[in-house]
């Protein structure tokens, strides 16, 4: 199967210090009780979230499930 991504751009490695250093700059330097990253926004507590969404469906992703 033909990976169905651009094989040709570079692999960018986990680096969770330099995560939290970009975090921090950018003032999301609060947690809440679960560790989630937080910070105030036009006078309210906001949590950091992150959506992941893919274009197309896989079957190969369903192992990874």
């Amino acid at each position: 199967m033909k990976p169905s991504y651009n094989t040709e751009l570079p692999l960018i490695l986990l680096d969770v210090k330099k995560a939290n250093e970009i975090l921090d700059v950018a003032k999301w330097n609060e947690r809440d009780v679960d560790g989630v990253r937080m910070k105030m926004m036009g006078g309210k507590k906001v949590r950091l979230e992150l959506e992941l969404a893919f274009p197309f469906y896989n079957p190969e992703w369903e192992r990874w499930l």
